[in-house]
């Protein structure tokens, strides 16, 4: 990053060195607050600087008149001027520059701000003149805040990408075990690896509730693949009880109904115990020799009807 900074700080002061040179004009050296000055915007503008910070670790507002190339930033007004007068007058547009963006320091004989009289020396006018008259290349001018924020996520994603957290080790150890334990890595399934730990009235314990619940439909339309709860093709409910109801609501309904459910549970090790407790009944029932659905009929039953202790949202 410092590089380029350094290379498009150069680029800046090339530039802005060359319009100064064809137009018989010196550098600036020093800024101030209250100075008029000519900045390069793609045109030449004159503009008034009242807020500017010094370019140091923790930059605080200076006024104190410094060298150039110590300003970090400074906030000026564009002026306008006024037509058959060395007069100038502020505008509403108030923006952020850089120092690079400075190419003349302006004298000023009157100044005014309150009744917004700024009176430029006739040297001062024909200098401004000169530099309006002068073609300006573009300055390739990047949003310096885009851009890190843009690195940091690139950095962050090959970070992640690189190292294994101790999360993703964490599941591949509880999917090698209940594979191992059951003696087939086919039985090793998403919902045998999401535990109480993993439910809890959070987004990421929603999640692992929806995650643990489309495991069961899908066990249900790999037994029952007649007339699973819900529809393969049209994604809804088979059910008397529940006609009409959306695969996707459902999913969305149960964290809540559970919440609801347990609303009088208020220990999150107790929260996610009984509800893993009652998804897990519902798992057994669909992993028996002799597949069984009563239990997630009931659910879904329940989630449709709204009958939720302390709300009739779902």
């Amino acid at each position: 990053l410092a590089g380029q900074r350094g290379s498009r700080l150069a680029k800046w002061i090339a530039t802005s060195d060359n319009v100064r040179q064809q137009a018989g004009l010196t550098a600036p050296e020093a800024m101030k607050i209250g100075k008029v000055v000519v900045l390069h915007t793609g045109t030449a503008e004159v503009a008034l600087v009242h807020t500017m910070w010094p370019n140091s670790k923790k930059p605080k507002p200076c006024v104190q008149e410094l060298p150039l190339d110590r300003v970090k930033c400074f906030r000026a007004t564009i002026l306008l001027e006024k037509e058959g007068s060395d007069a100038v007058s502020p505008t509403e547009f108030t923006w952020m520059y850089t120092p690079e963006n400075v190419l003349a320091i302006l004298d000023v004989m009157e100044a005014d701000v309150a009744s917004g009289k700024i009176v430029l020396t006739p040297s001062s006018k024909a200098a401004l003149s000169t530099l309006k008259a002068q073609e300006l290349p573009e300055l390739e001018v990047k949003n310096r805040r885009k851009r890190r924020a843009k690195e940091t996520a690139e950095k962050e994603a090959s970070a992640s990408s690189a190292k294994l957290s101790f999360k993703s080790v964490a599941k591949k150890v509880k999917m090698v075990a209940a594979a191992s334990a059951a003696g087939d890595p086919s039985q090793a399934d998403e919902a045998s690896l999401i535990g109480p730990d993993d439910i809890r009235r959070s987004i990421a314990g929603r999640n692992a509730i929806k995650r643990f619940a489309s495991k069961l439909l899908d066990l249900d339309a790999l037994h029952f693949a007649e007339q699973p709860c819900f529809d393969l093709l049209s994604r809804e409910c088979t059910l008397k009880v529940a006609k009409g109801y959306k695969r996707k609501d459902f999913l969305n309904h149960i964290p809540l109904y559970f919440q609801y459910e347990y609303f009088s549970v208020r220990s999150p090790e107790h929260y996610g115990h009984k509800v893993h407790c009652a998804l897990t009944k519902i798992l057994v029932e669909l992993q028996n020799p002799v597949p069984e659905r009563k239990g997630l009929q009931k659910l879904i039953a329940d989630c449709k009807s709204c009958k939720l202790k302390g709300s009739v949202q779902a």
